[in-house]
């Protein structure tokens, strides 16, 4: 019973929306987050600095960028995220790195501003890498589990609103000293957005 009476009420205000707006009534933003979730529209792109992108019939910005420092805030479609700390390892908990390879601990402070539950694969953050001197990318990282009382994500969600942290380890050369934690927008209509990088030097 209580359930038909939102629906009801909803269906009121619904009606009623053209009204508010000839009159100069604004919504609270609550209720415009609710009707956003209820009726399936998209939320309009945030304003979040990426450069060289091109808006789309929907509004949806794609194929820009955005370059950023290891503390800078990135605000994608779904969330925003920086890098809280960075750590060079050479074992996590008890498990030793491989032979000529060291560990990076990468804490990852992410914090949904969407209105659904998000899900993701840790290697959906992946990690650039270089030695000293060189002029481009030598290759990848994708974020490691190991087996260990310590805890790594590989996969994660976060509620609508929800702020966690997230500890990401990659496994990497002992030489790697230049690198690029890179994400990059992909959406279920499989149209490509843009790609963010937090580049540091360790």
């Amino acid at each position: 019973m209580m359930t038909k009476r939102i629906i009801v009420l909803l269906l009121c205000i619904l009606i009623c929306l053209p009204l508010f707006s000839g009159c100069g009534i604004e919504l609270p933003e609550s209720l415009k987050k609710y009707f956003s979730a209820t009726l399936g529209d998209e939320l309009a792109y945030p304003d979040n600095g990426v450069l060289e992108g091109e808006e789309i019939s929907d509004g949806r910005v794609i194929g820009g960028y955005k370059e950023g420092p290891m503390g800078e805030l990135m605000q994608t479609y779904w969330f925003s995220y920086k890098i809280d700390r960075l750590q060079p390892l050479t074992s996590f908990g008890e498990k030793e790195a491989p032979a000529g390879k060291k560990y990076l601990q990468l804490d990852l402070r992410i914090t949904s501003t969407y209105w659904e539950t998000l899900e993701f694969q840790a290697s959906e953050f992946y990690l650039l890498y270089a030695a000293a001197g060189a002029t481009e990318w030598e290759d990848f990282a994708d974020p490691v589990v190991v087996e260990s009382r310590e805890k790594t994500a590989e996969t994660f969600s976060l509620n609508a609103g929800e702020e966690k942290i997230v500890t990401l380890l990659y496994e990497l050369p002992l030489d790697a000293v230049d690198f690029a934690l890179v994400f990059t927008e992909y959406y279920s209509d499989e149209i490509e957005g843009n790609t963010f990088y937090h580049t540091f030097y360790l």
